[in-house]
C-alpha cells in the first residue's frame, strides 16, 4: 500500500511540474508537424519553387491512426496578413479554419505556428520596419477568429528567430500581449533566438525572457543531429560519432536551463533521416525526452518529395519504418505509467 501511495504522489508531481504536462495538460505530449502551408516560392530545401499547399483532411487521418494527436501546423505570417496592421487575408484565413475544423473531426489538437524566422518580407521584426507592435496587432487579430476553436491547442509566435540583434524579447513580449488581450487560456510557445537551437539555448537566451499573467508560457527549443544543426544532414554520418553521447550533449543543456528557471518547455522540431545508421539518436532523444517528461513534434510530415530527408510520408503507399519505430513508442507510452513514474521533475526539484 504504502509503494503505491509513493508511486501516485511521483506521478502527481510529474505531472505537476514536467514541461509538457503545463504545456498541453499531458505528459507525454507527442506530435507531428505538417509542412505546406507555410511554403512560398523557393522554400523547399533543394530550391525548388512551390506556392504554399495546406495539408488534406487525408494526411490528418494518416497521422491519426499513426497514433498522434497533436499537430504542429505552420504558416506564413505575409499569406495570413499581407500587410501590417492590416486585416487578415480571408481566403488563407479559411483554409486554416478548414485544417482546424479538420482536426476536431479526429479529436486532434493543433499549435498555430508562425514560420518566419523572425522576419516579415525579409526585414527583422523589433525594427523600424517591421515595429513589435506589427508583430502584437497580428497575434491578437488572429487569436480573436481562433480562441473559442476545440481543436486549438496554443499558439506558436514565431519558430527559430535567429540573429535578432537584440530585438526578440521585445517582440516575443509583444506577440505574448497580443494574445492575452483576447485569449486567456490556452498555452503559447515562445521559440528562443538563436534558431531555437537546444544546445546552445542559454547563450542566446541566458534568462526567460517573457512574462504571462496567465503563467501558461512554454519555450520551445529545436533539435537536430547533424554536424551544423541544420537539419539538412547533407553531410552524412562519420563512423565515429558516439550517437547517444552527441543527443545527451544536445539536448540536456535545454532541460537542464528549463530546470534551473523553473520553466515549461518542449521540442518543437526534430528528426532525422531514413537511413537506419541515425535510429541510436532517434532512440536516445526519445528515451531523454520520456524522463523529462519533454513533448515534442517530429520534423515533418505534409508537403515534401520523397526525397526529403525527414520526410514521415509514406513511399507508394508504405509506411516509412521510421514512423514505425516512433508508432511503437507511441503505443509503448500510452500503455505505462513507467515513464510518467521516473520523470525527473519534480515539485520543489
Amino acid at each position: 500500500m504504502f509503494k503505491l501511495i509513493a508511486l501516485i504522489i511521483t506521478v502527481q508531481a510529474c505531472w505537476l511540474w514536467s514541461p509538457a504536462v503545463m504545456a498541453a495538460g499531458n505528459p507525454l505530449l507527442r506530435g507531428v508537424n505538417l509542412a505546406g502551408a507555410e511554403f512560398a516560392p523557393n522554400r523547399f530545401p533543394d530550391g525548388t519553387t512551390i506556392n504554399y499547399t495546406f495539408p488534406t483532411a487525408a494526411k490528418l487521418q494518416y497521422y491519426s491512426a499513426a497514433g498522434f494527436s497533436t499537430i504542429r501546423l505552420p504558416f506564413s505570417w505575409e499569406q495570413l496578413q499581407p500587410k501590417q496592421f492590416g486585416p487578415l487575408n480571408p481566403v488563407y484565413l479559411a483554409q486554416i479554419t478548414r485544417f482546424l475544423d479538420e482536426a476536431a473531426l479526429r479529436n486532434q489538437r493543433v499549435v498555430l505556428d508562425m514560420h518566419n524566422f523572425g522576419r516579415y518580407r525579409k526585414n527583422i521584426v523589433g525594427t523600424s520596419a517591421v515595429p513589435a507592435k506589427a508583430f502584437r496587432n497580428f497575434w491578437w487579430r488572429l487569436a480573436k477568429v481562433v480562441k473559442n476553436h476545440p481543436a486549438l491547442l496554443a499558439y506558436g509566435l514565431m519558430n527559430e528567430p535567429h540573429d535578432m540583434n537584440g530585438h526578440w524579447p521585445l517582440v516575443a513580449q509583444a506577440g505574448v500581449d497580443g494574445v492575452r488581450y483576447i485569449d486567456s487560456r490556452h498555452s503559447i510557445y515562445v521559440a528562443g533566438d538563436g534558431w531555437s537551437n537546444a544546445q546552445y539555448w542559454a547563450h542566446h537566451n541566458p534568462q526567460p525572457f517573457v512574462k504571462d499573467p496567465k503563467q501558461l508560457i512554454v519555450y520551445e527549443a529545436h533539435i537536430f543531429f547533424d554536424a551544423d544543426y541544420s537539419g539538412h544532414y547533407s553531410g552524412g554520418l562519420d563512423s565515429d560519432v558516439d550517437l547517444p553521447l552527441l543527443v545527451e550533449q544536445r539536448l540536456q543543456p535545454f532541460i537542464s536551463w528549463l530546470s534551473s528557471y523553473r520553466q515549461r518547455g518542449l521540442i518543437g522540431e526534430w528528426g532525422v533521416p531514413d537511413d537506419p545508421k541515425w535510429q541510436p539518436a532517434m532512440d536516445k532523444f526519445m528515451d531523454m525526452a520520456d524522463r523529462n517528461c519533454l513533448g515534442w513534434f517530429y520534423w515533418a510530415g505534409g508537403t515534401w518529395k520523397d526525397s526529403y530527408p525527414l520526410s514521415l510520408e509514406p513511399i507508394n503507399g508504405v509506411d516509412r519504418p521510421k514512423l514505425q519505430r516512433i508508432q511503437a513508442r507511441l503505443q509503448d507510452t500510452a500503455q505505462t505509467d513507467t515513464v510518467t513514474a521516473e520523470c525527473k521533475w519534480r515539485k520543489g526539484s
